[in-house]
């Protein structure tokens, strides 16, 4: 006869399903059975709870309700008395797995706003981090990008912090004062400085600006930009490789407006010009 394990549960000698049962004679008119194995329960696999390094849970099917907290940076989510219970239950032939009552679940931060960058109202839970990327143009001071951590600040909270070592350090920026690798200090997207401007020919000789800044620029008598006599510059910041991050003045050039004269009459070229207060003749 043979003799299967039940959901959960597994032969004693060899962990198979099945073994067999056998009526056996042992005396005159007499027979007994002949077991040549049993089922016991298997175990579930090592449960680890959050924020509790180096603890486990082991249990076997069946066996009695858990009882444990969560760990440090951890909060108990539909818990029972803040108590998280856990079950080793049959999951199949021979297999067993943890039913949790309830979740332990990392501390929430609040919500994170860094101008001029890709993060708006970021969310996040203990251990989480995130990479923070300045907008073209903008950098942190040492970088385009870098990192901030969910962290525990005590053990009913969690804010947002900097570890400077995944930027720069504080006497690289100059903020002695700071307490590196806590909320007080997250970095800020500052914007970069265009190299200085200078346009021949116009009132523009040696223009400073960051990413953003706009200045009129205003063509020097007998010369225009694109028909007109004066134009905007802008330092715009230009897409850049992790790391970096560089700004560039996007501008015209004041050219002589006698190039349009080219096929007038020369009478009307010198009076336009006379008009005009030009400085060349053709």
């Amino acid at each position: 006869m043979l003799a299967t394990c039940g959901d959960g549960y597994a032969t004693l000698h060899g962990f198979s399903l099945n073994f067999t049962i056998e009526c056996i004679g042992v005396d005159l008119a007499e027979s007994e059975w002949n077991v040549t194995d049993e089922c016991v329960a298997v175990a579930c696999p090592p449960l680890s709870i959050p924020g509790q390094s180096g603890f486990e849970i082991n249990g076997y099917t069946g066996g009695s309700e858990i009882g444990t907290h969560c760990g440090y940076g951890y909060e108990c989510n539909n818990c029972y008395q803040n108590l998280l219970f856990v079950y080793c239950e049959a999951t199949g032939p021979g297999t067993a797995d943890w039913r949790l009552e309830g979740s332990c679940d990392g501390l929430a931060c609040p919500a994170l706003s860094i101008n001029n960058s890709d993060s708006v109202n970021m969310t996040g839970r203990y251990p989480d981090i995130h990479l923070v990327t300045c907008e073209d143009g903008y950098t942190d001071g040492a970088s385009n990008q870098f990192n901030v951590s969910c962290s525990v600040q005590n053990e009913a909270e969690a804010d947002w912090t900097f570890d400077s070592e995944q930027s720069t350090s504080s006497s690289e920026k100059g903020e002695d004062s700071i307490s590196w690798g806590s909320s007080e200090y997250i970095p800020t997207c500052t914007a970069v400085a265009c190299p200085t401007l200078t346009v021949t020919n116009s009132d523009t000789l040696a223009l400073n600006g960051s990413t953003g800044s706009t200045h009129s620029v205003t063509c020097a008598d007998g010369y225009g930009a694109e028909g007109s006599g004066s134009f905007t510059a802008t330092c715009a910041g230009v897409p850049s490789s992790p790391g970096n991050a560089t700004s560039q003045w996007t501008a015209l050039t004041c050219e002589g407006i006698y190039h349009s004269f080219l096929n007038l009459d020369p009478t009307l070229v010198l009076f336009l010009c006379l008009s005009l207060r030009c400085t060349q003749l053709l």
